[in-house]
């Protein structure tokens, strides 16, 4: 080596200011998600105020010297979660394991983890030390840092930092072929490892806001999300689709193959997915942050008249209702109204600056089979929470002629509905006299396994016949009790054997707007508003979800 290669190769590892440490291994850090020590770190430097947190955390060796075991490969994944949470731009993580005597490799993903064959020590030193080399001269992108994330701090030949979600408030940015988006805030952060990984941005381009949707979607899919918003651009109700891209590496389009080495895959099989990104309009409001029953209520009214429309005009299903994927956004453009209760509720929309509904993510979007009605592609999917009594049945008990229609997606709906009321005591305002778990919403939350499908499912039929729900509705929703009872009589009625009613979105509009025009105002008041606002400029709501993925029983694709 000549003395200005190695003269090079030292001033960019003091540059870098990475090392590995084990100063943090003797506590567990503060502020971090889980309570666990980081053992032996390879980081960038503390900040001086603040002091280590995982964000500083490029890759971690576990140390043991016990033979390895699923224990220590959990404890492992543990750690690899609080990276991610900590790095919302982060694509990928990789760590070292060191077991009595031997080492071993492991590389986390959207595809899930790969855990490498185990290497002794002290007969293969060198590739231990080739494994070293790369963390400390690798470029970023090949460490699992998100090349269009830039530091405006840093030049580009410098070493990329890892970024934590309050880092993005300083003036970072996004950069697209030769364009470049500030980043105002992030707006929805993925706490999952396997899995899309949704990451939402609010960003800037001199006077403009856009939202930029990051995630790894699966390359099996029939349609695209890109797809499905340019056959409804123009739709009100819905996400303007801006610009679209796939996310580029050195490599050219980054999927997780890529950054899986094919001496650690072998001859196991995989999902794909590809990194890609959405330039969306407008900006909408998480849906807690309604200001009275009533803009709630016309909140669901709203999306019930756009799902309607994308299922009869576009023949396209959503299939995937959830809490998160319902917002509002301020529009002052009216809606077409044809009864007089429509024109009454858009009056009243107009007079009190009420915002409109604005259904998102069509990732699972699919096309309407013909003379079905619903999609039959082979896809169970949804959100576990909010999933209906049918589609539960089929993670269950699967069938192979199995349509998901409409009415899925309606009785979806209506359980973000029942949601809202009993986990929120006022807008922007969790409950406080008792947590998820003191509710009848405990299993819904926690069903994971397919035994738990399975209960969950029973759980909401009798629930469905019950109407026991409403017992745990706070005081701010007593007038929501005989809605959601009304309600819970369409699904019902429309179970039954031979039934002559079935579930339309008429019949719950109508159920809706009757509430909508009955119910006494309820604002939020001034000092709630207030604290919406703050809520909004700081962090965003994190998804609580499991540390590895989705998980199989969450989307689980039917071969």
């Amino acid at each position: 080596m000549t003395k200005a290669s190695a003269s090079n190769l030292k001033a960019a590892a003091n540059h870098r200011l990475c090392s590995w440490s084990s100063q943090y291994a003797t506590k567990p850090v503060e502020n971090s998600h889980l309570n666990i020590k980081p053992d032996i770190v390879f980081c960038s430097q503390p900040d001086a105020k603040s002091g280590f947190a995982w964000q500083n955390v490029i890759s971690f060796l576990k140390l043991t010297a016990l033979p390895y075991s699923t224990r220590l490969q959990w404890d492992i994944t543990r750690k690899v979660y609080t990276v991610f949470t900590s790095q919302p731009a982060r694509r990928f993580v990789i760590a070292l394991s060191l077991a009595y005597q031997d080492f071993r490799l492991h590389v986390f993903d959207c595809s899930g983890a790969i855990h490498s064959l185990a290497y002794n020590i002290h007969k293969s030193a060198d590739i231990f030390c080739r494994l070293l080399y790369v963390f400390a001269f690798g470029r970023p992108e090949h460490l699992g840092f998100d090349p269009t994330f830039l530091d405006p701090s840093l030049s580009p030949s410098h070493v990329h930092r890892p970024l934590s979600i309050r880092a993005v408030m300083m003036s970072w940015t996004i950069q697209v072929d030769n364009k470049v988006y500030t980043i105002v805030r992030p707006i929805f952060i993925s706490h999952l490892i396997r899995g899309r990984g949704t990451n939402s941005w609010l960003v800037n381009k001199g006077q403009e806001l856009f939202v930029i949707k990051d995630y790894w979607t699966h390359t099996g899919r029939c349609h695209t999300e890109e797809e499905m918003l340019e056959k409804i651009k123009g739709l009100d109700g819905v996400p303007t689709l801006v610009a679209a891209w796939t996310v580029q590496t050195s490599e050219g389009d980054e999927t997780t193959d890529l950054i899986r080495p094919r001496f650690l895959v072998q001859n196991a099989t995989f999902e794909t997915r590809i990194h890609r990104c959405l330039l969306l309009t407008p900006e909408g409001q998480p849906l807690l942050s309604f200001s009275s029953l009533r803009e709630l209520l016309s909140i669901f009214i709203d999306i019930i008249d756009v799902h309607f429309v994308l299922v009869h005009m576009y023949g396209i299903l959503h299939r995937d209702i959830s809490f998160h994927n319902i917002l509002m956004y301020t529009c002052n453009v009216p809606r077409k109204a044809t009864s007089e209760d429509e024109k009454k509720r858009e009056a009243i929309i107009k007079e009190h600056g009420y915002r409109r509904g604005l259904l998102i993510d069509f990732d699972y979007a699919d096309m309407v089979s013909a003379g079905k009605q619903g999609v039959s592609s082979g896809d169970r999917t949804g959100t576990v929470p909010f999933m209906s009594i049918g589609i539960l049945q089929e993670y269950a008990s699967p069938t192979p002629n199995f349509v998901h229609t409409f009415a899925h997606d309606l009785e979806s709906l209506i359980y973000v509905l029942v949601w809202v009321c009993v986990l929120y005591q006022a807008p922007q305002e969790v409950r406080k006299d008792r947590n998820i778990d003191q509710t009848c919403l405990k299993q819904w939350a926690s069903a994971k396994t397919l035994n738990d499908i399975g209960n969950l499912r029973d759980l909401k039929l009798g629930q469905l016949l019950s109407k026991t729900v409403v017992f745990d509705f706070t005081p701010y929703f007593e007038q929501m009790k005989p809605v959601i009872s009304k309600l819970y009589g369409l699904i019902l009625n429309s179970r039954l054997p031979d039934s002559a009613q079935p579930f339309c979105h008429a019949d719950v509009k109508q159920v809706l707007l009757e509430a909508f025009m009955t119910v006494e105002e309820e604002s939020c008041g001034v000092e709630n508003m207030k604290r919406t606002w703050q809520h909004m400029q700081k962090e965003p709501v994190l998804v609580q979800s499991d540390y590895c993925s989705e998980g199989q029983n969450i989307r689980r694709r039917v071969e």
